[in-house]
C-alpha cells in the first residue's frame, strides 16, 4: 500500500532539508568575508557541486530505500512495478531528482518574486548584460528621438 502523501511529503522534505543544510552549511563554512565578491562566487560553487553530489551519495548510502526521511516516518522508497526496493544508481538518481527540482522550483519561486530591479542577482552594481523588452525599447528609442530633435 502506498504512503499516505502527508507522510511522503515528510519524508522527502526530511531528506531535502538534510542535504540542502549540509550543502549551506559547508558552502557558508567556507566563506571568509561576504563583502569579497570572489568569497561568495566560490561559495556558491560549492553550494552549487554540493547541491548536485551530495543527493548522489545520501540516495547510495541509504540505496534500500530507506533514507532518514523514510526511517522517521516509516515509509520506503520501492518500485511502482512491483514494489521491490530501488536499486544502488536508482537510489541516489531518485534522491538526486528530488531534491535538483525543489531547487529549481524555489530558484524560479525567488525569481518570480523578485520585482525591485534587473533580476535576482543585482546585489553587484557593475552588472555587463541584462534582458530587455523589445518592443518596449523600441516604443522608447523612438520617444527619446522624438524629443531630441524638438
Amino acid at each position: 500500500m502506498g504512503a499516505s502523501a502527508p507522510a511522503a511529503f515528510i519524508a522527502w522534505l526530511i531528506d531535502f532539508l538534510l542535504i540542502a543544510g549540509v550543502s549551506v552549511g559547508i558552502a557558508c563554512g567556507s566563506l571568509g568575508d561576504f563583502a569579497d565578491e570572489e568569497a561568495v562566487l566560490s561559495a556558491i560553487g560549492i553550494f552549487v557541486l554540493l547541491s548536485v553530489l551530495l543527493p548522489f551519495l545520501y540516495g547510495w548510502f541509504f540505496r534500500d530505500g530507506r533514507a532518514l526521511g523514510g526511517l522517521l516516518t516509516g515509509t520506503r522508497l520501492v518500485r511502482i512495478k512491483d514494489g521491490s526496493r530501488v536499486g544502488w544508481w536508482k537510489a541516489g538518481w531518485a534522491m538526486f531528482i528530488r531534491s535538483t527540482l525543489v531547487l529549481m522550483l524555489l530558484g524560479i519561486l525567488l525569481a518570480l518574486l523578485d520585482t525591485d530591479g534587473p533580476g535576482m542577482f543585482d546585489w553587484d552594481a557593475s552588472q555587463v548584460r541584462t534582458s530587455i523588452d523589445i518592443e518596449a525599447t523600441e516604443k522608447l528609442s523612438v520617444i527619446v528621438q522624438r524629443t531630441d530633435v524638438a
